[in-house]
């Protein structure tokens, strides 16, 4: 018999988007294998189709005697283990609490998350803007932000002291997670700081760097259209 093959597996699902990111790593080969997967209902389905992922790799590679590490004890193992029982001489599952498979969940959601990066830049509009200077950038989204948020815009811009700014709840995480996606990598880091500063919770909140892109793009469109009526984009930025 064929030596025991590990395959970790592992998928990481974002409820509102019905949208997951399936990861397994193969002790064979010491790879990791990726896939993105739409339509999906509930955790449980992207679980379940980490481990069916795995199993279609295993069987593409020939694979005979495998063992499955996944974390989710609502997946049919029995009924999976049927279905494949004539493509493998040996198929065993093993459940394990989740801290077992913290890099394979790390590697799943960096993958979602690397998703949605691929697609702001494959959208023409958000690329172009993320290019843009960051003090155009923070003063353009200016005119969807209230007063107080406008204000914590200028205190970032101007390298105001944080221990003089009162926290913040803001009225709508939203615009503040556009501006967030449109900025470059180095800038979100600094960025974010700022914000779990004057406003911690943000710090909690799960998927704050997920946005729609399409209402994104919307947005941009606006603010450009509202740049080309002033026709001035020193007396926009005041």
């Amino acid at each position: 018999m064929q030596e025991n093959i590990f395959i970790f597996s592992d998928a990481s699902y974002l409820h509102k988007r019905k949208i997951a990111s399936c990861s397994v790593y193969f002790s064979h080969n010491r790879r990791y294998y990726n896939k993105i997967i739409k339509g999906l209902n509930n955790s449980n389905l992207a679980e379940l189709s980490s481990v069916l992922f795995a199993l279609l790799l295993a069987k593409k590679f020939k694979l005979q005697n495998i063992i499955i590490l996944y974390d989710n004890n609502q997946i049919p193992v029995d009924k999976i283990k049927t279905k494949f029982k004539s493509d493998f001489e040996c198929i065993q599952f093993v459940w394990v609490k989740r801290k077992f498979l913290d890099n394979i969940d790390f590697h799943a959601k960096s993958f979602l998350e690397n998703f949605f990066d691929n697609q702001l830049l494959e959208n023409q509009t958000v690329s172009i803007f993320i290019k843009y200077p960051l003090k155009i950038k923070l003063y353009f989204f200016k005119f969807i932000l209230t007063d107080r948020e406008k204000n914590l815009i200028d205190c970032y811009l101007n390298n105001t002291n944080i221990d003089t700014l009162k926290e913040h709840k803001f009225k709508s995480i939203n615009s503040i997670k556009y501006i967030y996606a449109c900025l470059s990598a180095d800038e979100k880091l600094l960025f974010f700081d700022f914000l779990i500063k004057v406003s911690p919770k943000i710090k909690n909140l799960k998927n704050f760097d997920v946005v729609n892109v399409s209402k994104l793009e919307i947005l941009l469109l606006v603010g450009f259209n509202k740049i080309k009526k002033i026709n001035n984009l020193k007396s926009f930025i005041k």
